[in-house]
């Protein structure tokens, strides 16, 4: 058709500027290189850009029709003929695959006069199968690409296993130990897929870099992750959320900003994400473990740790023990240089977008154990998970329907993970309500039984249905007997509660066999429906229906936008309480007074001036002390200063191996509420019956001191948020907010050392938290002060709970 082609990657600038000028008509895709043809359009020149994305680039679009409009007879057209788009899975927008309907581009480009309407037979049309090739072009092995309707295309680990050249490959036999070779029963448990060690690759002397989420740019990406002895990103050691993405671009700042502080002698298989929740642990932590079968017996497990502040998980100890894995592990909080590090392709994660490879769904399943009853009907319940959580109204009554009928209530919470795998592993019928259970359901149901789903939301995830079908062959049935859904007004999309139609559940558990038409059946009440709405929840609390609830999203919104531009608001310009009594430390004082601490402890002592007021044995943590004069215990008790981080001095155990109990702590350490948070949570399992935990900063006075980062002038970062997360989930809380100057001062008693409901939904408050700013609250910043009112500090003090 006459056209040249040009590939501006292989030229240098100032060839790419002369090709554009000299151009009389251009055709492209959207790309990098569109910025430079903006910057070398002339007159009379035709340029037809055809997108690759859904959502095009709204900078591309903008630049070139500005610089076009201003040169007599440029034209632009933008061209959006897509079918579809194909997604690698590292989750980066911009290197998305555009599948073009050529049919309709000839169309376009003969309507704008980019090429003629006598020659279509010289327009080539692609088959199906060099679609599906070019859409896998450039894949490593392991990697897949999904379309808009979730369809996947995966690269086998056979076809391209070229190990790359960033890295050491496994072949060397004087440098790398003796890799084992492929497993009895592998190539029965394959299916047209073999995991090998072709896929694997040795970093040596690589470091880790646990992920930061507080980005000064780039929302919805992480900081961090593995680089070789080069400072290269290492390959195989993506690290992503179903939110979140790599932004290795951000990697420098954060390794100027934190260099590694250990080193792990020995070999080590990256295994990538370690939460504090279990759903997350087993869906981001499993899906490069059989490269296992292929490594040295010594081989330790690394984790990045993502909210692990003790760099430890109960979770991930039981899904390793459930998998009959015995290797060490070790979670990573710090970053940390790695003396060898193996690296696999992940076959199995949110990466995927909970997809597994069936060799590796084989791979799973062949290392549980076999079950010892068989033909068990179970119900899977989150009666016991609390009335805080996503849940169902009246499930008790459901579960004792269930019961009625011969399926025995299963909790998988207060169960090992190898127990609850044992159990799925002896069903032949299993009624699940929708939640995390239903990431361990699949690797173990045997493929001849029946799973019945019902659901808690009108669309369960994607990612449950792609893991179901992925691990197991059983018979899946979804019911949606959901009668209304009522929220509470957070923006979290698993807190729903649902109202289910009984009657209507009813007859589809009689329609796929799990009842029979002779089973007892009760429905709840109306009154039943309101207690259990009320469940966990004060009476005045507002619960919003679906219609409700998108009116109020809307709201936030729109309540957002305007505010963006506002952050310098300052106190006077917003209704908000005047904090102007009593100056904190001087609060400080008086609760030393009147509490008379055997222990008192303090987390961010920076000066000293608040270690001072302590009269009694005290412990600070702070990682950089900057003590203005030598401190002295004029009691003579013991004085214990930790340069290190709270965290950090948790994870060492010194208040457990030395048996001490707090009486009296102070909270002023890192001003974001995740660390805050965690401080409260382990400090409180330090706490004394009576003991008294006092938290600073949680009452800014402007928008702009309550950033997550650090600006000009007064700073209390986001710490807000820990308050109001302590006075949702924790009602059994004794929590009074002192008008202190100058930012309050939160005063905490009836402390239960023994509460786990934090560790429990920590990964997900957290999630549901961190993007949120005062600016999302009803009311703004003023609306922060509606949900707690400000004592005056001698009513705080006179409260008789001070008293020994």
């Amino acid at each position: 058709m006459g056209f040249e082609i040009f590939q501006p990657e292989q030229q240098d600038l100032a060839e790419q500027f002369r090709a554009y000028q000299e151009a009389e008509t251009i055709v492209t895709t959207d790309g990098s290189h569109c910025h430079v043809i903006a910057f070398a359009r002339q007159e009379g020149q035709k340029l037809s850009v055809i997108s690759r994305r859904e959502a095009e680039p709204v900078m591309v679009r903008n630049q070139l029709r500005s610089f076009g409009e201003a040169i007599p007879s440029c034209r632009t057209f933008f061209l959006s003929v897509l079918l579809d788009e194909w997604q690698p899975n590292r989750r980066d927008r911009s290197i998305s695959k555009g599948e073009v309907d050529f049919a309709a581009l000839a169309e376009a480009l003969k309507e704008n006069g980019s090429i003629s309407h006598n020659n279509p037979e010289n327009w080539y049309v692609p088959t199906g199968s060099e679609v599906r090739d070019s859409a896998l072009e450039g894949l490593r092995a392991g990697e897949f690409v999904m379309n808009k309707a979730g369809e996947t295309l995966h690269v086998s680990p056979r076809e391209h296993s070229t190990p790359t050249t960033q890295a050491e490959t496994m072949a060397d036999p004087r440098t790398t130990p003796e890799i084992k070779g492929l497993p009895d029963g592998a190539e029965e448990l394959s299916s047209g897929v073999d995991l090998d060690s072709s896929a694997i690759i040795l970093e040596r002397d690589a470091k880790l870099f646990p992920f930061e989420r507080s980005l000064p740019k780039g929302k919805g990406a992480w900081a961090g992750g593995v680089l070789g002895r080069h400072g290269q990103v290492v390959p195989h050691s993506e690290m992503i959320t179903l939110r979140r993405r790599m932004a290795p671009e951000l990697i420098p700042d954060v390794v100027r900003r934190a260099p590694s502080s250990y080193r792990l002698e020995g070999h080590w298989l990256f295994c990538g994400l370690c939460s504090r929740q279990f759903g997350h642990n087993l869906t981001r932590g499993i899906g490069r473990l059989w490269a296992l079968d292929y490594l040295p017996e010594d081989t330790g497990l690394l984790y990045s740790g993502l909210h692990v502040p003790s760099g430890e998980s109960r979770f991930l100890s039981s899904i390793l023990d459930g998998l009959g894995i015995s290797n060490r592990h070790h979670v990573a909080v710090n970053p940390c240089d790695i003396e060898s590090l193996y690296l696999a392709p992940e076959f199995f994660s949110e990466a995927t977008v909970g997809h597994a490879d069936p060799a590796f769904a084989n791979w799973v399943r062949a290392r549980i154990k076999p079950a010892q009853k068989k033909g068990r009907s179970l119900y899977v319940s989150r009666t016991r998970l609390g009335g805080n959580t996503g849940r169902c109204l009246n499930e008790e009554m459901l579960e004792e329907n269930l019961r009625a009928a011969g399926f025995e209530p299963v909790y998988p919470e207060t169960m090992s993970f190898d127990a609850q795998l044992a159990t799925y592993a002896s069903a032949d019928c299993i009624v699940a309500m929708e939640g995390s259970a239903l990431h361990a359901i699949p690797l173990a149901i045997p493929h001849d039984a029946q799973l019945i789903v019902i659901q808690r939301r009108h669309d369960v995830p994607k990612f449950i249905r792609n893991q179901i079908s992925s691990f197991s062959a059983a018979q899946v049935h979804y019911i949606n007997a959901i009668h209304e859904i009522y929220w509470p007004e957070e923006r979290a999309d698993n807190l729903g509660l649902s109202e289910l139609d009984f009657e209507k559940l009813r007859h589809s558990l009689i329609s796929v066999g799990a009842l029979s038409s002779r089973d007892k059946w009760v429905a709840p009440s109306s009154k039943d429906r309101d207690t259990s709405l009320r469940q966990g929840r004060a009476s005045n609390v507002r619960l919003l229906t679906d219609a409700q609830r998108t009116e109020f999203l809307q709201g936030l919104r729109k309540m957002k936008q305007p505010q963006r531009n506002e952050v310098s608001a300052s106190a006077e310009d917003v209704r908000i309480p005047s904090i102007s009594g009593l100056p904190y430390l001087r609060m400080l004082r008086q609760m030393h007074k009147i509490i008379r601490p055997e222990w008192y402890f303090e987390i961010g002592t920076f000066s000293g001036k608040s270690l001072r007021l302590a009269d009694c044995n005290f412990i600070a943590i702070d990682p950089k002390f900057q003590l203005a004069q030598p401190l002295v215990n004029k009691a003579g008790r013991q004085m214990h200063l930790f340069q290190q981080t709270s965290d950090d001095f948790f994870a060492s155990g010194f208040l457990r191996r030395n048996s001490i109990e707090l009486d009296l702590a102070f909270l002023d350490g890192m001003h974001r509420f995740e660390f805050l948070l965690r401080d409260f949570m382990n400090t409180e399992k330090a706490m004394k019956p009576g003991g008294v935990i006092a938290m600073h900063d949680c009452c800014p006075s402007t928008y702009e001191m309550a950033s997550r980062d650090q600006g000009r002038g007064a700073w209390t970062g986001d710490v807000w948020k820990t308050l109001l997360i302590l006075l949702e989930h924790r009602p059994d809380l004794d929590i009074q907010v002192a008008k202190c100057a100058p930012t309050g001062l939160v005063v905490i008693r009836n402390c239960d050392p023994g509460n786990r409901v934090l560790d429990d939904s920590y990964d997900e408050l957290v999630a549901l938290h961190m993007d949120q700013s005062l600016h999302d609250l009803p009311g703004g910043l003023p609306g922060l002060y509606e949900h707690f009112e400000l004592a005056e500090p001698r009513v705080v003090l006179d409260n008789q709970s001070f008293e020994r």
